[in-house]
């Protein structure tokens, strides 16, 4: 079901995009390896299958000598197994998060099955940055205390570093507000760099957080 669901919407992405080229024949035409890579963390592909290099590796029989890709139908229909047909949650708020005092255990789960969906840090720098995020948390009764401030900045923060799963999300919830009519509480459109932090496009954003991840490395050793 999957399978099909997929060729569907990469069969839409065709017949809307493709071109006919100097000699007639239809195709795709990719200006560059930041275009897959933006294909990659718009949500299109599924992360937990394939990763960023997986995807631009599969245009390999694509690449022009410029860096560009000529993309036939035959070759972008073959790229339907690596999309992500699955549930499109909606996505986590964290001004939704219970104001007051938590138990370390409740963090824990809350970090890790919340919020570390929401952005696209490793297991182990995620964990580096949970680790010295708790070191600043006010405590009472030997309990961490989460604020209001605090929620505003953990929203700028997933929002800044976004898993594709999550941009994908907010763009769903975002088409969904905008048919309703309606201004959602998660902030303006993920192709907005407000609300991502992707001033530049997701590489510059990921640069910034591998400076994050090194950042935080070299205060733990």
């Amino acid at each position: 079901m999957h399978e099909e669901k997929s060729r569907q919407v990469f069969r839409k992405i065709w017949d809307k995009v493709a071109k006919p080229g100097l000699d007639g024949r239809k195709l795709i035409v990719i200006r560059n390896r930041a275009d897959l890579e933006y294909h990659w963390w718009s949500g299109l592909v599924d992360e937990d299958k394939y990763s960023m290099q997986d995807w631009v590796a599969a245009f390999q029989d694509s690449l022009l000598p410029n860096g560009g890709y000529f993309v036939t139908e035959e070759q972008w229909m073959a790229k339907a197994e690596y999309h992500y047909a699955g549930p499109i949650d909606s996505p986590f708020d964290p001004m939704t998060i219970r104001e007051g005092e938590w138990s370390e255990e409740a963090l824990d789960d809350l970090v890790w099955n919340k919020l570390k969906p929401c952005v696209y840090f490793s297991k182990d720098d995620w964990g580096k940055i949970i680790a010295e995020v708790k070191k600043t948390l006010p405590k009472k009764n030997d309990r961490y205390v989460i604020s209001h401030p605090l929620k505003q900045e953990w929203t700028t923060f997933v929002n800044t570093y976004s898993s594709p799963r999550r941009v994908l999300q907010l763009g769903v919830y975002q088409l969904r507000a905008q048919q309703k009519g309606q201004t959602g509480p998660l902030g303006p459109s993920p192709t907005s760099p407000a609300a991502t932090g992707y001033a530049q496009g997701p590489a510059s954003s990921r640069t910034i957080a591998d400076r994050l991840s090194q950042l935080i490395g070299k205060r733990n050793t």
